[in-house]
């Protein structure tokens, strides 16, 4: 308020000068604190994103590490409990060897069951059916396990390393696991080493790995570092092997503990080192794994960041100031030629108020104080020419009213005769009103009989439509189906492949029993058990190419079969096709009857409208002939009346000719700007 009083009288050059120095001085103030505010909120983001991708990347090294450690491990153990099984089973069927084939499983058992692996693994067995066959807890043999998915992968692949998650009775959740498995076929057994993931910690050394951690840099002093949860620092440039649980920053703050119990998250704090003489702020992202339980952490300083912005607002805020330095003169000029102008439109303002029409103003510029002076200007102008044709007409208003009396007179008798003609056509449009009343009323029942068709037409095409729908429907689960019928015809194709791949090994088997077979006889009697086993092989080999036959008649039958299917469905889909067609031109037809059905109705509602339009102007055609009925008796008085006051304006005429002759006329004097 008191700035407004203050301004309220000073020259209009030095208000404008306020106001701009106002202005641009708000303008960088806001500009300094959005640039800063956007500047520090989009650091802070890119130094959290930065650790972060620091820290995942030490959470896959760390984790790549422990997983190598663990497969290897399960893959060595899995690898030796199959030699255990094999020799066995060998034994098993070696000369004056008394294991029959139940205890030589037995046996095998209780030398896996015996093998241990960290804490808590341990090798078990099943079948090809997912049945128990070995399993340190007994309650568990002949249990089918092929409900879990891990189970399910186990049967098909037979071999390999499985991650996944379980649950034992008796805890709260789930934990990682991983085994890898080998497959011992002549007793169908597929034999798992299996452990969960955190019994591997321990093989896993942070030394490993220590200096690639270290030789990442997060700035110029940022860096990762690893601790476990109770505060002792497992990697770190300087503390390594010290326990930080209890440190504070330069608030008091036990941020170590923060992150002990958080485990995962990112925290900002301040930090000083040794050394230096103020404490700057610091980030630090982390994240927890309960397999070591390590806290894996990167920090960094955020000034490190900052210092660029700081850079460019300095510049910023000198640009500033040598813009004020050289605007300012150069506003102080521009204000003045402004005012100029001005001064010229006031000068010529105050002479109008005295009635000078005389004065001449000049405008030299196109600006807006250019329009203005021109407008004044125009606007002097246009009141001279008012001036003087109102001198003008005052004369001729004088010569008028005298004539116009007389036409006064005339125009009554003509009153009088308008009265009878409109009496007249009243009485006809009273007729005229009634025949639009019934046309109006028949053009309402073409409306309803239209509106009708309409709606049933709207029906039948919307049963059209539906049929079409399913119809559609019908053809897409035909060719659905058709895809189906390839897709087996292909995987037939591939069992032929197959079943060949089958007859050449059993050749190949032939021949091998053949050559064995052989030998066996050569060697006398210590090769007769083992020719026996010669002939058996030859045997079952003989039994598996005719299996293979049989399994090849049934898949050609079935390629016979696809073929038809696929033959029979092209024909069915054809005839859809067609039907559809055929549906698809009646709906075309339909919606040329709907279109014009709907044009029917819109021609009977606009008729309707049309007469329900003339029927209403009719009865105001009616009305208003009687209020001209009326009107014509009251013209004569009003031309009376209008007599008497034509008078009355010869007097005002004469007055406003003397009200004009004050004002004076162009002279030689003129005003305006320079500009």
């Amino acid at each position: 308020m008191a700035t407004r009083f203050l301004l309220k009288d000073i020259p209009i050059r030095y208000k404008l000068l306020f106001i701009y120095a106002t202005l641009f001085a708000l303008a960088v103030g806001v500009s300094f604190a959005i640039i800063g505010y956007y500047s520090m909120n989009t650091i802070r983001a890119d130094v959290r994103q930065k650790l972060t991708n620091t820290t995942e990347l030490l959470v896959g090294m760390v984790s790549t590490a422990m997983q190598t450690a663990v497969r290897a491990h399960l893959e060595a153990t899995a690898i030796h409990s199959k030699e255990i099984v094999e020799m066995v089973a060998d034994r098993s069927a070696g000369p004056g060897d008394d294991l029959s084939g139940q205890t030589a499983r037995q046996r095998a058992a209780r030398i896996l069951l015996s093998q241990t692996i960290g804490e808590s693994g341990y090798v078990y067995c099943i079948d090809s059916q997912g049945e128990v066959q070995v399993h340190p807890d007994r309650r568990m043999i002949g249990t089918n396990l092929s409900a879990h998915e891990f189970v399910q992968e186990q049967i098909r692949r037979k071999e390999g390393y499985i991650q996944y998650e379980w649950k034992s009775p008796g805890e709260k959740s789930a934990r990682p696991k991983a085994l890898f498995m080998t497959y011992f076929a002549p007793w169908d057994w597929i034999i798992s080493a299996s452990a969960y993931r955190e019994d591997f910690a321990g093989m896993v050394n942070a030394d490993t790995f220590r200096d690639e951690i270290m030789s990442i840099r997060i700035g110029d002093t940022g860096y990762p570092f690893i601790m476990d949860s109770k505060g002792e620092m497992i990697v770190h440039p300087k503390r390594q092997g010290e326990n930080v649980y209890n440190y504070q920053d330069s608030n008091g703050r036990r941020f170590i503990q923060e992150m002990c119990a958080a485990k995962n998250g990112a925290i900002t704090y301040t930090w000083r080192n040794p050394g230096e003489t103020e404490a700057r702020k610091k980030m630090v992202v982390f994240r927890y794994l309960p397999e070591f339980d390590w806290i894996i952490a990167s920090s960094a300083y955020y000034e490190e960041f900052y210092s660029w912005i700081y850079t460019n607002l300095l510049i910023i805020g000198l640009t500033a100031v040598v813009t004020v330095i050289l605007l300012f003169p150069l506003t102080i000029w521009i204000n003045a030629r402004l005012v100029k102008g001005l001064n010229a439109a006031a000068e010529a303002a105050r002479r109008l108020a005295q009635r000078d029409l005389s004065v001449q103003v000049v405008s030299r510029s196109g600006d807006e104080i250019g329009r203005l002076l021109a407008a004044v200007a125009a606007m002097i102008e246009s009141l001279r020419s008012v001036i003087s044709r109102a001198t003008q007409v005052a004369t001729q208003v004088n010569d008028s009213v005298s004539e116009m009396s007389g036409a006064l007179t005339e125009q009554a008798a003509v009153a009088s005769e308008q009265a009878a003609s409109v009496s007249e056509i009243s009485s006809t449009m009273e007729q005229f009103s009634a025949t639009s009343t019934q046309i109006s009323e028949n053009a309402e029942s073409v409306v309803s009989i239209a509106e009708n068709t309409l709606k049933r037409t709207r029906e039948g095409m919307a049963a059209v439509e539906g049929v079409m729908s399913r119809m559609v429907n019908i053809n897409e689960d035909n060719e659905e189906g058709i895809r189906q019928i390839l897709a087996l015809r292909k995987k037939t194709e591939e069992i032929a492949k197959v079943m060949e791949i089958i007859n050449t090994i059993a050749d190949q088997t032939k021949l091998i029993a053949f050559n064995a077979a052989i030998e066996a006889s050569g060697a006398g009697e210590s090769g007769k058990r083992f020719s026996v086993v010669a002939v058996e092989i030859r045997r079952l080999a003989d039994n598996v190419m005719a299996s293979t036959g049989e399994i090849e008649s049934k898949v050609n039958d079935i390629q016979e079969t696809t073929e038809h299917i696929v033959i029979s469905s092209e024909k069915n889909t054809k005839g859809i096709q067609e039907a559809l067609d055929a549906f698809s031109g009646t709906v075309d037809l339909l919606k040329e009857i709907l279109s014009a059905a709907q044009g029917t109705v819109d021609a009977a509602k606009q008729i309707s409208m049309s007469t329900r339009q003339q029927k209403t102007a009719s009865q105001q055609v009616v009305t208003a002939l009687k209020e001209i009925d009326e009107g014509t008796g009251q013209t004569s008085e009003s031309i009376n009346h209008i007599s008497d006051i034509s008078l009355t304006l010869a007097d005002l005429s004469d007055e406003l000719a003397r009200l004009m002759s004050e004002f004076k006329l162009p002279g030689k004097k003129t005003t305006g700007d320079d500009a």
